[in-house]
């Protein structure tokens, strides 16, 4: 079975609901209320009300379901929205598109059903856990308490694992082959599209940054560096042993870097270097700096054959979401589904 990508715990609560509207441009105490618990905005439902929001075959979507799917998304749409009622316009716009992915994830799982396919218990048990490592740090007892606060139980959160691994093997059925994208398709791609494809002059980085801690030891220690370069010393190794950032235990390097991505005065000395070789002690703020330069690209328009599987994957993933899209349509059709809001 093809693995989705991890869910995302709901780490915003319904709790904060009320001291989002403490945000909202134009929003006046009292301006809210409980009017709005059966009819208005989707936004005045959500807060003061429970209710259905659509039907799927058997199953029911109900307020709750949507307010916790909907709650992350809060804090951007606040921050997006120019006044009380543009905040109320987006996330009706953006409600209806979760109510809209919570029937699709519906009748996904129940045409996975109906083919007689099923999720071996395991698979769920290693998704629990490696969600429990990765988002929590293995601490299962802070889990517990945010699955409490925001009203789930274990067994409603094993079954949005149990949904998700399902969604996702089943959209992975629809990945395209390479073989299904044409040479004249990536060479019209690249033709109409060459603006993503100019790339700036860049350079493959290392460096060894040196701090002070005992007055006048930063310019020794910079100097012995030098020393060991000019006697053919490896730089990484140097780096590893000498520089005081966090790309040291890499040998020093920070990948491909533009001239924009770091301070004049670091540039400057970094791009007049030819390849394979290293700059001067650069002193800015207290700290030394040596670079090296190990490779450099001019700037310009990417060879196609360089960015060609950049090209195929991108024409694979729009060929997967167009065969994605006609099949969720045609299972749309051929459902019951009922929407209430």
């Amino acid at each position: 079975m093809i693995r989705p990508s991890r869910p995302l715990l709901i780490a915003a609560l319904l709790s904060v609901l009320p001291i989002l509207t403490d945000c909202i441009p134009g929003y006046q105490a009292g301006q809210l209320h409980a009017e709005g618990a059966t009819s208005g905005t989707l936004w005045e439902r959500i807060q003061y009300s429970n209710g259905i929001v659509a039907v799927v075959e058997d199953r029911i979507i109900t307020l709750d379901e949507l307010r916790r799917e909907l709650t992350p998304l809060l804090r951007q749409i606040q921050r997006e929205a120019t006044s009380m009622s543009d905040f109320e316009d987006r996330v009706e716009l953006i409600g209806k598109e979760v109510v809209q992915n919570l029937v699709d994830r519906i009748l996904t799982v129940k045409e996975f059903e109906k083919e007689g396919f099923q999720v071996p218990q395991s698979y769920i048990e290693n998704e629990f856990d490696d969600f429990i490592a990765e988002q929590y740090d293995n601490d299962r007892s802070l889990f517990l308490k945010d699955l409490k606060e925001q009203g789930q139980s274990m067994q409603e959160f094993r079954d949005q694992l149990r949904e998700r691994l399902i969604v996702g093997y089943m959209r992975g059925r629809f990945r395209r082959s390479i073989s299904e994208v044409r040479p004249e398709k990536i060479e019209k791609f690249y033709a109409e599209n060459r603006d993503a494809f100019f790339q700036e002059e860049r350079i493959l980085l290392k460096q060894i940054t040196l701090a002070e801690t005992i007055e006048g030891e930063m310019e020794v220690t910079a100097q012995k560096i030098r020393e060991q370069l000019e006697q053919g010393a490896v730089f990484s190794e140097l780096a590893k042993q000498y520089s005081q950032d966090e790309k040291a235990q890499q040998g020093g390097s920070w990948g491909w870097i533009n001239r924009s991505d770091i301070r004049k005065e670091l540039a400057d000395a970094a791009f007049s270097l030819n390849e394979g070789t290293y700059s001067d002690p650069v002193q800015l703020d207290g700290y030394l700096f040596i670079l090296y330069v190990e490779a450099k690209q001019e700037e310009g328009l990417q060879p196609l054959e360089q960015v060609r599987a950049v090209i195929e994957e991108t024409l694979i993933d729009e060929l997967t979401r167009q065969a994605q899209e006609r099949w969720i349509d045609q299972i749309r059709k051929n459902a019951f589904v009922k929407l209430y809001i």
